[in-house]
């Protein structure tokens, strides 16, 4: 995480008011003398001291196609990784990896925590689970006091 403006501006200014070396000022402030040579000269060339973000690639998901991956997942919530690319790729005409949209259903707050009695995974269950789990939600206790 990048240092607070507030304490890039102090650091900075303690030094260019002559407080001590580059060395010492560093040490006080537990911070690198690098860093605090680069604050110092971006302060006497541009005067700016805040982060420099990095602007990263830009996402293949517009937000068209955003709205269609919501909407895949409003007609299946538990579809796989898989399943929601190529829905995406038939349906949206994009083509995208699983990967990207991992990324994106994570940035939507999206979870792939599938639900174990979901049709799907039910069908594969062995039929002894499949039975002890029909009666899943009902008050009914079997224990004797």
């Amino acid at each position: 995480m990048p240092y607070p403006l507030p304490f890039r501006n102090l650091v900075v200014n303690t030094y260019l008011e002559g407080a001590g070396s580059l060395a010492q000022i560093a040490g006080d402030y537990g911070i690198s003398i690098s860093t605090l040579h680069a604050w110092v000269m971006r302060a006497r060339l541009t005067g700016d001291l805040a982060a420099r973000t990095s602007p990263g690639r830009p996402s293949k998901l517009s937000p068209a196609a955003l709205d269609v991956l919501r909407g895949l997942l409003a007609d299946d919530s538990d579809a796989t990784l898989p399943q929601l690319t190529r829905a995406l790729s038939q349906r949206g005409g994009v083509d995208v990896s699983r990967q990207t949209v991992g990324r994106a259903l994570q940035n939507m707050g999206v979870t792939r925590k599938k639900s174990p009695y979901s049709r799907r995974n039910v069908e594969v269950l062995p039929s002894s689970f499949r039975e002890a789990s029909s009666g899943v939600g009902s008050r009914t206790s079997t224990r004797h006091a």
